[in-house]
């Protein structure tokens, strides 16, 4: 049935990507933004920054080191979205 989350496994986060090379997780109250693969992880905490304006990326690098790990495990190789470099 629609709407029943009991049937819905948990999982512990969201990994999505998009706009051809974008790259996002979210786990909790955290998101994990990578915008382009050279660039660093922007990282924001959606309970308290719903409009992502604050990175706190510099603040949490332990949270930002499991995105990362997030971003490079949970993806199936494509031409289109290329592994992070950072």
């Amino acid at each position: 049935m629609l709407g029943d989350s009991a049937r819905q496994k948990q999982h512990e986060y969201l990994y999505w990507e998009y706009a051809r090379k974008k790259q996002a997780v979210r786990m909790g109250d955290w998101k994990a933004v990578l915008l382009n693969p050279n660039m660093e992880i922007e990282l924001y905490n959606l309970k308290n920054d719903i409009g992502e304006k604050h990175n706190l990326s510099n603040q949490y690098p332990g949270i930002v080191a499991k995105m990362k790990q997030i971003m490079k495990e949970g993806r199936t190789e494509s031409e289109f979205f290329p592994l992070i470099k950072n």
